[in-house]
């Protein structure tokens, strides 16, 4: 029992790399097309937004050695996630103990770029703020709600993983984090029978919302939406997804996974990844924003097939983010080869919805090198630019951390590499494979956080 939890993430990710391997046949070319670009137009590569970073001041926050912040280098650490609040950068990742038990574990940066240190604020012991911390955390992610900072994650309960939610008491010298998920053996599925998975939190109207994916006594992940009632002395989550068997996949019937949500033109979007019966979907949908008589929209065209550029490629890991007033949408799909990441930016009407590609639209997408596989991503904004970080494979076959800079104009979009522009990307030591990547803007910096090498140690880097 103890080996089969120990390979829950394993397992996970070869499921992925397996479902890639099946969507990978001949191209069918112009079986998707929503650019309004002719392929003969070179875009223009000026500027439109602010002024990117400068390459060359990329300087680790971490430390700078072998190691990383893991609270026991000694230990794998994955996963990892930044958020600011209270003007401070909050990181949080899952770190395995001297159990093998993945630990949610929280540390807080003293924000001094020229000697630059992380306190633990999670209890600074072995354990880190599982409900049982016997057992197995995955998948934590921060969110600042009504002047507090939230962390989200899924646990195992002993037989399924269970949503679970916490808030922090805000003092870093005395740290004390309380469950506001009912505090019990189970957290807040749908179904505590069933196991439920990443989940992502996001603040709309005032209000916390959360979404994770959830089984349905089947074989087929549901995408679920609650909304929180915003009193932690009394906490209360309540679905806005139907609060039926099913969530709001666009087939129930099929299996949806990696849901995220974000605020854009004061409405709540949801994006996802589903199973339409030939492969992998990247669905969208926006939410009429009345919780007490909820629906979905689906803003991806409503039909068999999502946004992909090619509808027969295997998508996945869809993100959000919002620039100048435009809701920008990227996620990764098999190109002619291997998985390629592609950004589109959408029109903004919900009742006509289409969704234009701003990477080349073509076969390929934005990697460094489009023969090499590209993972992980993540758009962020940093002062006033849109970023994309991601994992790409390089030569030694060794993940990457690449990020690149959007010049603003979807009319004649360009991107530029901002990671050195070399084979290899930002890892701290480029012959070991990096792991999850995420980005956010802080302090006038782009911090950017990943895991990397084995044990695996979690690298903090930052450019101005």
């Amino acid at each position: 029992m103890i080996e089969v939890k120990r390979s829950f993430v394993l397992l996970r990710i070869l499921a992925i790399f397996l479902a890639l391997a099946v969507s990978c046949r001949p191209s069918l070319k112009g079986v998707k097309d929503t650019s309004s670009l002719s392929d003969t137009i070179t875009p223009t590569p000026t500027s439109t937004t602010g002024t990117p970073i400068d390459p060359t001041t990329w300087a680790f926050t971490d430390g700078s050695g072998a190691n990383g912040i893991n609270k026991d280098t000694s230990k794998a650490a994955n996963y990892p996630v930044l958020t600011s609040f209270n003007s401070k950068l909050y990181a949080a990742w899952y770190e395995y103990d001297a159990a093998v038990k993945s630990q949610i574990r929280i540390s807080v940066y003293n924000g001094n770029d020229s000697a630059p240190g992380w306190s633990m604020v999670d209890g600074n012991g072995a354990n880190g703020i599982n409900k049982n911390t016997a057992q197995y955390a995955y998948y934590p992610q921060l969110v600042s709600f009504n002047s507090k900072l939230y962390i989200t994650w899924n646990e195992y309960n002993g037989s399924k993983q269970q949503i679970r939610a916490s808030v922090y008491n805000g003092n870093d010298s005395a740290p004390t984090w309380t469950l506001v998920d009912g505090n019990g053996v189970n957290g807040i599925n749908k179904d505590s029978t069933q196991d439920a998975t990443d989940p992502q939190p996001g603040v709309f109207s005032s209000k916390l919302y959360l979404t994770w994916k959830e089984f349905n006594g089947g074989t087929n992940g549901q995408i679920r939406m609650v909304v929180y009632n915003g009193d932690d002395s009394s906490p209360t989550w309540t679905f806005v997804d139907g609060n039926g068997v099913n969530g709001i996949n666009k087939d129930s019937t099929k299996d949806a996974q990696f849901p995220e949500v974000t605020v854009f033109n004061s409405k709540l979007y949801c994006t996802w990844v589903e199973d339409n019966g030939t492969t992998n979907q990247i669905r969208m949908a926006v939410y009429n924003g009345n919780d007490s008589s909820p629906t979905w929209t689906f803003v991806d065209g409503n039909g068999v097939n999502g946004v992909n550029h090619n509808v027969l490629k295997l998508a996945n890991m869809p993100h959000f983010s919002v620039l100048n007033s435009k809701l920008y949408a990227n996620w990764r799909e098999f190109g002619t080869s291997v998985s390629q990441m592609r950004v589109a930016v959408y029109n903004g009407n919900d009742g006509a919805p289409s969704w234009t590609f701003i990477d080349g639209n073509g076969l390929d997408g934005l990697n460094y090198d489009t023969t090499k596989s590209a993972f992980v991503s993540q758009l962020t904004v940093h002062s006033g630019v849109l970023y994309l970080v991601w994992l790409e494979i390089n030569a030694a076959s060794n993940y990457q951390v690449r990020l690149s800079a959007y010049n603003g104009n979807d009319s004649f979009p360009s991107w530029s590499i901002k990671d050195g522009n070399g084979v290899n990307g930002l890892n701290k030591n480029t012959a070991n494979a990096a792991g999850t990547v995420r980005a956010s803007s802080f302090n006038n910096k782009l911090h950017v956080i990943w895991d990397e090498g084995g044990p695996a140690q979690i690298m903090e880097d930052s450019a101005h």
